[in-house]
């Protein structure tokens, strides 16, 4: 995998557009996580 194409960067870019929903998910759900265990003190 040659990372100094433009290609893959397209490529890459690309992937992270649509899959965007799933990591903002996953970012949201760590920061309430963090946040009820910070909340809870346990």
């Amino acid at each position: 995998m040659n990372d100094k194409t433009p290609e893959f960067w397209a490529a890459v870019l690309t992937g992270l557009k649509n899959a965007w929903p799933q990591i903002l998910g996953a970012l949201m759900a760590g920061l309430i996580a963090y946040g009820r265990l910070i909340y809870d003190g346990a």
